[in-house]
């Protein structure tokens, strides 16, 4: 028992979503009762403690039904338990469990609402951003390589409309490869060694039987 209250402390701090079940009630010793824990004296719960009378091993072999089990639950709460049997059982258990399940929704619907809405609203702005909806693939197409041709002949010409600042780019850097870079490379290479170089046999002799 100890260890079923600690539990349920590690799940829900505060109780207020915890409902408790003790299952079996037909399989107590004889002389005892469970009335103090199905009225909570033993164990409190804010949601309340439910006892229920499960099938047995041999019920189920038996290919018990389960509106006889539920049946012959209500008999036996009638009669060991009349005080309480309108709050105990399968049935109650089950119409307890989606009167919490609606409570806790109509608590939630209303912030995950505004969430839904929230998102809504991000996705939409985001779809409008992508602009109108491409009707003719092959117009957009041909719009799409213009407007990238000018752009390139824009960012060479250094005109364009966002023009990088941190380095050399477009004519800028063409012009400075051109008379920095492979000037020098001109200059300092020497034409005759590199064709000697290229060509090693071209000045050698060659003799002809």
């Amino acid at each position: 028992m100890l260890c079923w209250t600690h539990f349920c402390s590690l799940l829900s701090c505060t109780g207020r979503r915890t409902l408790a079940v003790v299952t079996k009630l037909d399989l107590m010793d004889a002389g005892t009762d469970a009335m103090d824990v199905l009225m909570g004296r033993a164990i409190p719960v804010k949601l309340g403690l439910i006892g229920v009378v499960n099938r047995s091993q041999l019920d189920i072999n038996n290919k018990k039904s389960v509106s006889d089990a539920i049946r012959d639950e209500h008999a036996f709460l009638q009669k060991k338990y009349p005080s309480l049997a309108n709050r105990n059982g399968t049935k109650y258990l089950a119409r307890t469990l989606n009167r919490l399940l609606m409570h806790h929704i109509g608590d939630c619907l209303p912030e995950l609402k505004t969430r839904i809405n929230l998102l809504a609203a991000q996705y939409q702005s985001l779809l409008s951003s992508y602009g109108q909806p491409v009707e003719d693939q092959n117009a957009t197409l041909l719009q799409l390589i213009t407007k990238f041709a000018a752009e390139y002949c824009h960012t060479i010409e250094g005109t364009a409309k966002f023009i990088e600042t941190a380095e050399l780019c477009g004519g800028a850097r063409i012009c400075y490869t051109f008379h920095k870079t492979f000037g020098r490379t001109l200059v300092s290479g020497s034409p005759r060694r590199s064709r000697h170089h290229r060509y090693p046999d071209c000045h050698q002799e060659r003799h002809c039987e």
